[in-house]
């Protein structure tokens, strides 16, 4: 868990103390002590930004450089350099941007981020996960968990933001922006919204989990879940963003009819089924899209690299296989897990025997590689959702 500097306790105390109000000069808290501190924090081997500049080349003249950036920054003479754009792929065909600020602009804004988050940290609601210091991604499926299989909400509201961050109002995102810190995200856009206008209104429990801009709404009765499913359209709308009409739908996981009693969140599909004991309980596996992608990529890895030593070649397979693992191995999802790793042993298996000349590995010698001489990393859960039984 993160521990909170003094800096960031001191903001979080000022934010407290003044919470109906905008905070400001908090660029006092903005040091070259501090911005050195960022800078040693960041991927040394990280990509380069359009200067081509990368994390050893600034570090040789860091000292005469984060003064100067201090100084650009407090003065307003500071310009963000262009953001190199790059696309790795989503899905099968589509591709997703991703931009890749220079090693001076992720040191500054790692600077405006510590000074800044202690801020916003106050305003959160507690069903907001995404990108949150001591936050994750399993603590968000682990809430809708026991939501759904205790707390009896099983409507769904299973929804799609269309090109979020590519849409997103910047001047909107100011003014919220405004609204806490004015020296020099839209998180009230759908949790305040939820939790404060629209769960007073309606007859039974509902609960909101969000992961950044993905998010999932339950409720106990069919009747409030379709009255939020007409208004929401209308809220996005207002920010100038849009749900995609296809892909956001109302899931009923009371019912039996396969083709929808299951949804998508965080890289696992959700449903209902039983526990031991017989009591309906919601359980989860791989997505097949995610499932697919990540066996694509490990096999593509194997197909590139057969021609290294095996012991380089296993001994990074492992490292893939036990992130692949640190993720996918939770509670109900130990099949998932276990087909993976035979899939990717039966690519290993296939592309060792296409090294150049005959085929050299048999299946009895194969296997003794892979459980003995050099140990293929086997599947093991890494989180557990059942901290709580039903009652």
């Amino acid at each position: 868990m993160k521990k909170m500097s003094t800096e960031e306790l001191r903001i979080a105390e000022r934010a407290r103390k003044f919470s109906n109000e905008p905070l400001t000069n908090l660029n006092q808290f903005i040091t070259t002590g501090l911005l050195h501190k960022k800078f040693r924090e960041l991927n040394k081997y990280s990509s380069r930004g359009t200067d081509g500049e990368n994390w050893f080349d600034y570090a040789l003249e860091a000292k005469e450089r984060i003064p100067e950036l201090l100084s650009k920054y407090k003065t307003g003479k500071y310009k963000a350099p262009p953001i190199r754009r790059v696309y790795i792929p989503k899905g099968k065909t589509g591709k997703r941007p991703l931009g890749i600020p220079t090693i001076e602009d992720k040191v500054l804004q790692s600077g405006i981020r510590t000074v800044i988050e202690p801020v916003y940290e106050e305003l959160f609601k507690d069903s907001s996960y995404g990108f949150r210091p001591n936050r994750s991604c399993h603590q968000a499926i682990e809430n809708m968990f026991h939501k759904m299989s205790f707390g009896n909400m099983r409507y769904i509201i299973d929804a799609d933001i269309q090109d979020y961050f590519g849409s997103i109002n910047h001047g909107l995102l100011r003014e919220f922006l405004d609204q806490r810190v004015k020296d020099g995200v839209i998180r009230r856009m759908l949790d305040k919204w939820f939790s404060e206008v629209i769960q007073p209104r309606l007859k039974g429990k509902s609960f909101i989990v969000r992961y950044a801009d993905d998010f999932v709404l339950g409720f106990k009765y069919a009747e409030d879940a379709n009255r939020v499913m007409e208004v929401l359209p209308k809220r996005f709308g207002k920010y100038s963003l849009r749900l995609h009409p296809e892909k956001t739908r109302i899931v009923n996981l009371n019912k039996s009819d396969k083709g929808n009693r299951s949804f998508d969140f965080l890289g696992f599909t959700h449903y209902m089924g039983r526990s031991r004991k017989g009591k309906p309980i919601l359980k989860r596996k791989t997505s097949k899209k995610k499932f697919t992608y990540a066996l694509n990529n490990l096999g593509y890895w194997i197909k590139r690299n057969r021609h290294a030593k095996l012991t380089e070649i296993i001994l990074e397979l492992n490292a893939k296989l036990r992130g692949h693992y640190n993720y996918y191995g939770i509670t109900f999802n130990s099949i998932s897990i276990a087909n993976f790793y035979h899939m990717v042993k039966a690519l290993l298996y296939k592309w060792l025997n296409r090294r150049g000349g005959k085929p050299k590995w048999h299946w009895a010698r194969f296997t003794k590689l892979v459980n003995q001489w050099l140990p293929l990393l086997k599947p093991k859960i890494y989180h557990s959702c059942l901290l709580a039984k039903p009652n």
